[in-house]
């Protein structure tokens, strides 16, 4: 009971430690020259690949209790497949440095449980689900074609899986602490990667486009 009790503790520090990077990051870029809605478009559009480790150990800690399938008299195991977290965001630069938006993520999960000894398929797995997470971002770097940035997005994930003709809707907390950001491009397209930790993935890609909504003066 003492070490779960300590686990769960060291889990909670960590987790204010990283989300307190950040933000002082977010501190240290204060300094906003009084023209910078002249030069930066304000709204911003991305999707985005991450890799599926974070997502895919989740499943697979909750799936691992079930591969023995007691219920089915069936030793079992599965192989699982993902689509790999899908991001679409919007960001809304508020100040020089400030970001304000969220994301939409969805992920699959697709597998098949065979029988040990035979190799034969005794049922199929189906994950889907979506996740809807306001975000905060830090931007410490702003250059007109490069930026780097931090920050922290956070939400509700809703699911649906289904095994052996039984579906069960699920819902959880997810998380993505993004600790090291970058995006490189024009003035309206862009490139980016992302090096974080949470159900988008410890590493994300994609590409985006910022507009500013209205003519500049």
């Amino acid at each position: 009971m003492k070490r779960f009790i300590i686990r769960k503790m060291m889990k909670k520090s960590l987790f204010l430690l990283l989300l307190c990077v950040p933000f002082g990051m977010g501190l240290f870029a204060q300094g906003d020259g009084s023209d910078w809605r002249q030069t930066f478009n304000r709204h911003e559009f991305s999707l985005a690949v991450g890799d599926p480790t974070m997502a895919n150990r989740t499943r697979m800690e909750k799936f691992s209790g079930n591969t023995m399938t007691s219920w089915l008299d069936i030793p079992t195991y599965t192989d699982v497949y993902t689509s790999a977290p899908i991001t679409l965001g919007y960001r809304f630069r508020l100040l020089k440095w400030l970001w304000l938006g969220g994301d939409i993520t969805y992920c699959g999960f697709f597998g098949t449980s065979r029988n040990i000894y035979t190799e034969e398929p005794v049922y199929k797995y189906r994950e889907n689900s979506v996740s809807i997470m306001p975000s905060i971002r830090f931007s410490y770097l702003n250059r007109e074609h490069v930026t780097l940035y931090s920050g922290f997005t956070s939400g509700l994930r809703i699911g649906v899986a289904e095994a052996y003709n039984e579906k069960d809707v699920f819902v959880r907390l997810p998380f993505q602490v993004t600790l090291f950001g970058v995006s490189a491009g024009s003035q309206s397209w862009f490139g980016f990667a992302e090096l974080g930790v949470g159900f988008q993935g410890f590493a994300k890609a994609g590409f985006g486009y910022r507009f500013n909504g209205k003519k500049r003066q």
